[in-house]
C-alpha cells in the first residue's frame, strides 16, 4: 500500500508543475536549426554576395530572431495560463468543499433550531411532536391553534 500512495502523491505534483509542451520544443529546436543553417548561408556566399542577397539575409535573420523572441513570449503566456487555470481549479474545489460543509451544517443547524423553537414556544408541543414522531408542520400546527385559543 505505501507504494500506491506515493505514486498518487508523485503524480499530483507532477500535474501541479507546468511542462512545456512538445510541439513548443519541437518549434524552438526548429529556429535553432534555421538560424545554424542561415549562418551556413552566410558563409558560403562570403563577402562576394550581392546586396539584395545580403538584404535577405539581414531579413531572414531578423525574422528569425523575432520568433525566437516571440516563442519566449509566448511560452510565458502559456505558463501564466496554466497557472491562472491550476488556481481556478483549487479555488472550485474548495468552494465546492466548503459548499458540501455549509450544506450539512445548514441541515443540522436547522434541525436543532426547530427543536429550540418549537421547546421555546410551549413544552407541550415539543412532547407531543416526540411522541408522535411528528414533523415541524404538526408542531407548527398545534401552536397556531394555542395562539386563537
Amino acid at each position: 500500500m505505501p507504494q500506491a500512495r506515493k505514486s498518487a502523491r508523485s503524480s499530483s505534483r507532477t500535474s501541479a508543475t507546468y511542462k512545456e509542451p512538445a510541439a513548443l520544443k519541437r518549434l524552438n529546436s526548429s529556429l535553432d536549426s534555421a538560424q545554424k543553417a542561415l549562418k551556413d548561408l552566410q558563409a558560403q556566399a562570403g563577402r562576394n554576395a550581392t546586396a539584395s542577397t545580403k538584404a535577405l539575409h539581414k531579413g531572414l535573420g531578423k525574422f528569425l530572431s523575432d520568433a525566437r523572441r516571440d516563442t519566449g513570449k509566448f511560452t510565458t503566456a502559456l505558463k501564466k495560463d496554466f497557472e491562472a487555470a491550476q488556481k481556478a481549479a483549487k479555488s472550485a474545489q474548495a468552494s465546492a468543499t466548503s459548499t458540501a460543509r455549509r450544506a450539512t451544517g445548514r441541515s443540522s443547524s436547522t434541525r436543532a433550531s426547530g427543536s429550540r423553537s418549537s421547546g421555546a414556544k410551549s413544552a407541550g408541543s415539543k412532547s407531543a411532536g416526540s411522541k408522535s414522531g411528528g414533523s415541524r408542520t404538526r408542531a407548527s400546527g398545534s401552536r397556531s391553534t394555542r395562539k386563537s385559543s
